[in-house]
């Protein structure tokens, strides 16, 4: 699978070859650059793929969500507001743009609540008082 660096880089090859093509032909600076001629060709035609076009009209969405909610909602919030609103994309899309472009939820927003222990009479220290006298 090829990572966002991997993609960017193949892009930036395609616009150098693009840049190039009056010095050199297309098929020997893509042996060189080691780039497939038939997906420069391709890149021509359609130089935003699908999924980035997706990925950038999903990154509207989670970004409106994530400013509705004031930054407090991480990713799983802002993929259940998303699915309330007919969007059909995985957790870890959204996790991954919302990564991807420095959105972090912010947190100490939950009430601390403190546990009361029970002790059972079965305890040895049950009934016990904090303040201990000691004889003098």
């Amino acid at each position: 699978m090829a990572t966002k660096r991997n993609r960017n880089h193949v892009r930036l090859v395609y616009q150098f070859i693009e840049a190039n093509k009056a010095r050199n032909s297309v098929e020997t600076m893509c042996q060189v650059l080691e780039v497939a001629p038939s997906g420069y060709y391709a890149w021509l035609k359609k130089p935003i793929s699908d999924r980035a076009q997706e990925d950038a009209r999903l990154l509207r969405l989670i970004r409106a969500s994530f400013v509705r909610s004031h930054g407090i909602y991480g990713a799983p919030r802002v993929f259940l507001d998303l699915r309330e609103a007919g969007e059909t994309c995985s957790k870890h899309r959204v996790e991954r743009l919302m990564r991807e472009n420095g959105m972090r939820a912010q947190g100490g927003f939950r009430i601390k609540r403190v546990s009361c222990q029970r002790r059972l009479k079965s305890d040895p220290f049950w009934g016990w008082n904090a303040e201990v006298k000691l004889p003098p």
